[in-house]
């Protein structure tokens, strides 16, 4: 019986014929660097926070004066011209306050907070803003953190910067060992903002409110990238 063509290539298959690997090349040659930028600007943005809490034997008459003095503080907001978007509760909440006598934990009322995360677009409001807030029943500013409407093009800035950084590196180490760089292989970033924090201020801060608090400084964009170049001769 003649055998087909067909099964003849399958049993060659199945005997462990198979073609030799190719050899492989040499090893690729890379630099390994870090670079680093950083781009600086005049902040035109504040983020603060304002706590506002009652204290009462009754948690409903805790929570009622609650949200009227966070409703007048909001008022406050919208007169001076804080967007709506721009204004967040962060928090709310109505916890039992106790106290201990000869170590026995004794009840002593309840007390209703809320803290809300406001924006500010416009940092020469910032003083009248605080001092009408507290006047309006807001018991704590919770400190304030400068930023920039820029961020984006500062971080372009900054991001431009590291690498030129890290193409500096590479070179200069490529020249050290005889080499050239060749293309780039990897390229990785991390970024980062370098705010200004503010100090926190309280209804019993006396002569904080209404003074010329603000010292913007400046902020910072900080980039750092990772890049691998391959070497050449």
């Amino acid at each position: 019986m003649k055998t087909p063509m067909a099964l003849l290539l399958i049993l060659a298959s199945a005997s462990g014929a198979v073609a030799a690997p190719a050899p492989a090349g040499p090893a690729v040659r890379t630099v390994s660097v870090e670079g680093e930028g950083d781009a600086r600007a005049l902040p035109d943005q504040l983020v603060c926070a304002l706590a506002v809490w009652r204290d009462d034997k009754d948690p409903g008459t805790a929570r009622s004066q609650g949200a009227s003095a966070v409703a007048r503080v909001l008022a406050v907001l919208k007169r001076r011209g804080v967007a709506d978007a721009d204004v967040q509760t962060a928090r709310a909440a109505v916890e039992a306050q106790v106290t201990y006598d000869q170590g026995k934990q004794m009840p002593v009322g309840y007390r209703a907070s809320t803290v809300m995360t406001v924006r500010l677009r416009k940092l020469e409001i910032y003083d009248a803003l605080i001092t009408e807030a507290i006047e309006a029943g807001a018991n704590e500013l919770r400190g304030a953190t400068f930023e920039s409407s820029r961020y984006r093009a500062l971080a372009d800035e900054a991001r431009l910067k590291a690498v030129e950084d890290a193409r500096a590196r590479a070179e200069a180490l490529a020249k050290a060992a005889g080499a050239k760089l060749g293309r780039i292989l990897t390229l990785e970033e991390h970024a980062g903002m370098r705010p200004v924090p503010m100090p926190q201020l309280t209804r019993n801060s006396g002569g904080m409110l209404g003074a010329a608090s603000l010292a913007p400084g400046e902020i910072a964009v900080h980039i750092n990238v990772q890049a691998v170049w391959e070497l050449t001769d």
